[in-house]
């Protein structure tokens, strides 16, 4: 028994293990240029920034914020690209630059006459005197640095007043003459060959898992903050609140699941069954809601706190813990009504299906008490089926987190993770999410061993496994 729970314990690091890896191809697949984020530009590309000197100046930023986070390095130990894109194409030092290059490689196929052409177009948008232009010419020109089709360049090139205005321009006319050849000597086929790119184990992924075994879980973009300092002070919230509701949600639905299963049918049993079943089917945004307008500071009655109070903040002492557990009632009163509701009525069904199984009946004939029978010998067995049940409602109960404590104001982890989205702070978000599959795995752990030791089968067949 004892080796087959060290092996079952070791099988959460493989677990752990897959969780940070999907978490962090996730954080790698976000839309968005992560460097952009940081350096606080969202969706603001090099494109827009007027001015060479404003765009080297803009450059040189984005490299200093790249080596800062470790974003400069690859993604991963290596990299599958087309044949005839360069290395180059992907240093974060030309990685700005080089989105034009990398399009238009893919398309035509030669690297070689891609950069003739991006060289030249440089070299003639240098020589060109913005005040002298029209709007019109200068709208035309700023296409240039996005047009990655034929077609595109060619209606920019050849619009009738840019050929006015530089027919004579020696920059212009090779600039025309390097669009032919890209065009006339495409090797379009070209980019379907794959080429296999090795980088070593100086990359983003191999310093993303050193990071987090040495705790150095990367920046919040939103106030520069540790986001490891962010999630466990989150957690410090999320993980009391959740642990007392689910201990409140287990006693409760066991107490009334038990009266309910083996007391007679009598009128207020129907009517405590039928309410809950009414609380069961409301969602539970609607059932936090209606509890915050009707039960809060923010009502008539009063109460209890309202979300916006911050008494619990600025209080000290035992007042602070008077305050905090007067703030997080509610909450925690919604979320055991609404998984109470749903494993109290099956937790009764189990029962009823234990207690009329022939052992039982055979013990209540050789006189043991039906009190000893329900508690050490029916409840126990009925429960073993339902662990899994159980288990279940700690990763509800972390999802549930997320509408509670956004509708009461909680500064937990649920909080965390939207205020996170919102700000495209992925840093943060998908670390909290790693810490709510982490969790989920751990309970999906104990709620075997539970089983184990309520269901006698498990037991026996757990000792024949060691």
């Amino acid at each position: 028994m004892k080796r087959y729970w060290l092996n079952r314990l070791l099988w959460i690091f493989p677990s752990v293990f897959i969780i940070v890896v999907i978490t962090f191809i996730l954080s790698r697949l976000t839309p968005g240029d992560p460097i952009l984020l940081y350096m606080d530009k969202g969706d603001r590309s090099l494109t827009d920034v007027p001015g060479l000197q404003g765009k080297a100046d803009f450059k040189s930023r984005y490299l200093a914020t790249a080596r800062r986070y470790d974003l400069d390095l690859p993604v991963f130990y290596f990299s599958i690209v087309p044949s005839s894109h360069r290395a180059h194409l992907y240093d974060v030092e030309h990685f700005l630059t080089s989105k034009q290059a990398r399009a238009m490689t893919t398309i035509y196929g030669s690297a070689q006459l891609v950069d003739e052409y991006l060289n030249q177009k440089l070299q003639f948008l240098s020589s060109v005197n913005d005040e002298q232009l029209t709007p019109i010419i200068k709208h035309q020109l700023s296409k240039l640095d996005t047009a990655t089709q034929m077609d595109a360049m060619t209606s920019t090139l050849m619009h009738e007043e840019v050929i006015t205005a530089f027919r004579d321009n020696n920059d212009y006319l090779a600039l025309l003459q390097a669009q032919n050849q890209l065009s006339s000597h495409a090797l379009k086929w070209y980019h379907l060959i794959p080429r296999i790119m090795w980088h070593g184990p100086d990359n983003q992924f191999h310093r993303w898992i050193k990071n987090i075994l040495t705790g150095q879980w990367g920046i919040s973009i939103i106030d520069g903050q540790s986001a490891s300092s962010k999630i466990f002070s989150a957690l410090t919230w999320s993980i009391p609140m959740n642990a007392v509701a689910w201990l409140i949600i287990i006693g409760l639905s066991i107490l009334i699941g038990v009266k309910t299963a083996v007391q007679k049918v009598s009128t207020v049993l129907k009517i405590l069954e039928n309410i809950l079943l009414t609380i069961y089917s409301m969602p539970l945004f609607w059932l936090a809601s209606v509890a915050v307008i009707n039960l809060t500071g923010r009502a008539s009655w009063q109460i209890f706190p309202s979300p916006g109070s911050s008494r619990h903040l600025l209080a000290t002492g035992l007042d602070q813990w008077w305050a905090t557990i007067a703030f997080l009632a509610l909450p925690i009163m919604v979320m055991v009504l609404n998984a109470t509701a749903s494993l109290s009525r099956q937790l009764k069904h189990m029962i009823i299906s234990e207690i009329s199984k022939p052992y039982i009946q055979a013990a209540w004939l050789r006189g043991i008490p039906r009190k000893t029978l329900m508690w050490r010998y029916a409840l126990p067995n009925a429960l073993a089926p339902m662990t899994v049940y159980i288990s279940g409602i700690i990763p509800a109960l972390i999802s549930g987190s997320v509408v509670i404590e956004n509708i009461f104001n909680i500064p937990g982890i649920g909080k965390l993770v939207v205020s996170a989205i919102y700000a495209r702070d992925w840093q943060v978000a998908f670390l909290a999410f790693m810490m709510a599959a982490i969790l989920s795995v751990i309970s999906i752990v104990l709620a075997d061993y539970a089983l184990s030791r309520l269901s006698p089968i498990s037991a026996r067949t757990l000792n024949r496994l060691e």
